[in-house]
């Protein structure tokens, strides 16, 4: 027997995700291959995902593969390359919340003292509706009241089930949340899990025999330290829960029906399957009262943007059932972490500012959403999508994507037994193309190879798959495979004009090749009748040396897309995902921008197309130093194109140029970051007075509504990032001495690190409220100035305070209606 040693390097330790990933490699033998977790004296099978998460293997616990039979040989070789090169890089940290339940809450909703919990965002938002409890589901105390089976025919029972589940999930692979589904089918046709219910096949009845097969399989996570690995259980549960359900003919889940805006609470985590039953428009909240932020229910919650809220605070022993009757009126705030049982109407104010701020904010982006960008000197831009799975194309184009500009298709091929057809490919790229309705389509043909194996695809062991045979250098190898993606594409194209990109492309050979390629499919399907539209071929500029064929290439190319994220791994010779070397990884780097830029300008010369996608693409410090290169096409994920088009739509081409000259000059990639946060903040420099601050005549309440309106008022301005933090800061200031002045007034204010544009805003009041020191007041001027702008601060306050002893000038301001008119007086008080 051969053995393997290492130390787990994984953060979230071998959940489903990387032995998925190890499954993959080690069904690639016929030998014997187990994996061992040393620190704590577990086995699993390594060809078994469920076996090795039951193994409970987390961050540095001492591990070995044990390798025996026919072609260990092969297996050793290839898994000691694996353990060496790959598996640090399987997986992905896991999605976590920036929201703690130890954050400071807003004075204003601590002030209002409503009835609440805490909790931990899981799912971002605000959500209001009617309590709706859904019961957890136990099929051990279900099994009690079915009659009791025969050995064989619980046997049959459940083998007849199992592949009813297993057909029933493949089937569902083409429809919404289809990476949860590949995952739940991985388990579903896992031998361990078969092997656990014909271990208890002499159970009461096929019910029993489940639930003790899924205790048997979740106990081992549940004991795990690792939060982590204990919501891995839920997908198991979920699994069980199906199966019973199959077994027996009916649904043992009770669904709610969903009449009106409701918010869905349990005291344990819903499975995936419970929530995508459910009306997805009529979920405003989820109120989970355990598990962390990283189970594939929270992941849906985030697709569908709707709150969630999980860990609720509560006494020991106490379930969130206790505090939370059926059809009660709840308040989901995941964004401050915060159960809100009973409100009133301080409260509602709170949450209806709070819903005014953000729907401010998402109209400022909605502005730039669906209208195509021009920079300050009338240059037009590009600001594309890139997607993963057919399904995501509606969510980017209402996020305002201007087209598709980089279409993964490796979901397609991946995770099945045998690749998809040619007509299975086309009807997902036909949905792209005709959803897109004439705007630009790239779609990427199959990037796969050592590092990302098929199981149908017996790629060859290399000691470095990440520059062996991948993606193009396959291509030939596979040509039935290839032909039918390419034939798939150029059908596509009789619905729309198809941009084919092909990735890893290194020498002129292979461009040549892929043209080839095309023409030959072209002419045949055209000879077979097929309507064919405009189709473009184009390739990732990923390896450096496509930087020096482009002159040559403009025969056979109509464009080019930077794939920033390797192109930066190879330029510095560094993976990423390696830790020792991660820091050399720097697209912010002072030589790559200088080879970016050199990339641009040759494609320019050659007369081909350039865009580029990546991380770099949203950067929001690399964006106006790839205006200044010369780019003028962006591809990012969807979530973040409002946000560019407006960000971008800023800039001046030319004032980007220069910068991008000046900072290639210098030292590192922290000095280019630091040159770049100054040209904003100068560039972008707002003026002090604004009618976009002032409101007049309005109904407010309290002291406390006044400071939250006009902190709210700065973040959505741009202002401040944080509307809280200035909130905070401001009344940091009012606990040390009360800022009314008399005469009805009040002058809150302060100088904060929260505040990167000095500012005046102004509030005047139809009828008055107390501030402090026994003083009402109707008119309110406040102060916010950055860190820098100390100086600024006194002249300002000085200015105001002097003018305000004099009462005309107070009735001036508060007799103005409209906000052009406060600001001519102010600018007469302070420029004057």
């Amino acid at each position: 027997m051969k053995t393997i040693d290492f130390i787990c390097p994984l953060q979230n330790g071998v959940h489903a995700r990387p032995a998925k990933e190890i499954e993959l490699r080690t069904n690639q033998f016929s030998a014997q291959i187990n994996l061992v977790n040393k620190s704590k004296d577990k086995v699993a099978n390594a060809k078994s995902v469920l076996s090795m998460i039951s193994a409970d293997i987390l961050l540095n616990d001492a591990c070995c593969f044990e390798i025996s039979g026919e072609d260990a040989d092969s297996a050793y070789e290839f898994l000691q390359q694996f353990v060496e090169q790959e598996l640090a890089g399987i997986d992905e940290a896991s999605p976590t919340s920036n929201v703690q339940t130890s954050q400071l809450l807003p004075v204003s909703l601590v002030q209002a003292a409503p009835n609440m919990l805490r909790g931990k965002v899981a799912s971002t938002g605000i959500g209001h509706g009617q309590a709706v409890v859904i019961q957890p589901v136990d099929l051990l105390v279900l099994a009690a009241d079915y009659s009791q089976q025969a050995d064989t025919e619980i046997k049959a029972m459940l083998e007849v089930s199992l592949t009813a589940l297993v057909n029933k999930l493949s089937a569902q692979l083409d429809i919404e949340a289809n990476e949860i589904v590949a995952a739940h089918l991985k388990i579903a046709q896992d031998t361990e899990l078969a092997n656990a219910l014909v271990a208890h096949s002499s159970a009461r009845n096929a019910m029993q025999a489940i639930g003790l097969a899924c205790r048997d399989i979740c106990e081992p996570l549940e004991a795990s330290s690792s939060e982590y690995l204990k919501e891995r259980t839920l997908d198991i549960k979920d699994i069980c829960l199906q199966l019973a359900s199959i077994c027996y003919g009916r649904s043992l889940t009770a669904i709610p029906v969903l009449e009106q805006d409701s918010i869905i609470v349990s005291p344990s985590l819903l499975t995936p399957s419970q929530l995508l039953a459910l009306p997805k428009e009529k979920i405003k909240g989820l109120v989970m009262g355990e598990g962390g932020t990283t189970s594939h229910t929270v992941i849906l919650a985030r697709s569908f943007a709707i709150p969630a809220l999980v860990g609720i605070e509560l006494p020991q022993g106490d379930s969130v059932l206790s505090v939370v009757n059926p059809h009660q009126a709840l308040i989901v705030d995941a964004v401050h972490g915060v159960l809100v049982l009973e409100s009133n109407p301080q409260t509602e104010t709170f949450y209806q500012l709070e819903q005014q701020k953000w729907a401010r904010i998402d109209a400022h982006n909605e502005v730039f959403k669906h209208s195509s960008v021009t920079t300050r000197d009338d240059v037009h831009l590009d600001v594309l999508a890139n997607i993963v799975t057919s399904q995501e194309i509606d969510s980017a184009l209402e996020s305002g994507a201007d087209g598709i500009g980089l279409f993964r298709t490796e979901m397609l091929f991946c995770e099945r037994a045998t690749p998809p057809s040619e007509e299975e490919q086309y009807q997902h790229y036909l949905r792209v193309v005709q959803a897109s309705a004439g705007k630009k389509v790239v779609i990427r043909t199959l990037d796969i190879g050592g590092d990302k194996p098929c199981e149908y695809m017996g790629f060859p062991q290399e000691e470095n798959p990440f520059l062996g045979y991948r993606a193009i250098r396959m291509y030939p190898e596979y040509l039935t495979i290839m032909t039918a993606q390419f034939r798939a594409l150029v059908r596509a194209s009789a619905a729309g004009e198809v941009s084919i990109m092909v990735p890893m492309v290194a020498n002129l050979d292979e461009i040549r090749w892929c043209r080839e390629m095309l023409d030959q499919v072209t002419k045949d399907l055209t000879e077979q009748g097929t309507t064919i539209g405009t189709v473009k071929l184009g390739v990732m500029a990923e390896v450096p040396s496509i930087a020096y064929l482009l002159n040559q290439a403009n025969d056979y190319l109509d464009f080019i897309s930077i794939g920033s994220n390797d192109l930066t791994q190879y330029f510095f010779a560094c993976d990423r995902g390696n830790q020792a070397v991660a820091h050399l990884y720097d697209h912010m780097n002072p030589a790559f921008l200088a080879f970016v830029a050199d990339i641009i300008a040759r494609a320019n010369q050659a007369g081909i197309a350039v865009s580029l996608c990546g991380e770099m693409a949203a950067d929001e410090l690399a964006q106006p130093l790839l205006l200044g290169a010369g780019l003028r096409q962006f591809s990012m994920a969807a979530s973040k194109i409002a946000a560019s088009k407006r960000r971008l739509s800023q800039f001046d081409t030319t004032s980007c140029q220069t910068l991008f000259e000046q900072v290639v000059g210098l030292e590192n990639g922290s000095a280019v970051k630091q040159a770049v946060e100054e040209f904003i903040s100068q560039g972008q420099a707002l003026p002090t007075l604004d009618e976009a601050l002032v409101f007049t005549h309005r109904e407010v309440k309290n002291k406390a509504e006044v400071i939250k309106l006009l902190a709210d008022n700065l973040q959505v301005n741009q202002r401040a990032p944080s509307a809280q933090a200035v909130e905070q800061a401001i009344w940091d200031r009012e606990a040390v001495f009360s800022t009314a002045l008399g005469f009805s007034v009040a002058i809150p204010h302060c100088k904060s690190s929260a505040v990167t544009h000095n500012s005046v805003s102004l509030l005047t009041l139809n009828e008055k409220i107390a501030w402090g020191d026994d003083v009402d007041v109707d008119l309110i001027i406040m102060l916010t100035v950055t860190e820098e702008g100390k100086d600024t601060h006194m002249q300002v306050f000085s200015k105001i305070a002097r003018k305000l002893m004099h009462e005309e000038f107070r009735s001036s301001l508060k007799e103005a209606t409209q906000p052009a008119q406060i600001i001519d007086i102010l600018n007469l008080t302070l420029n004057g």
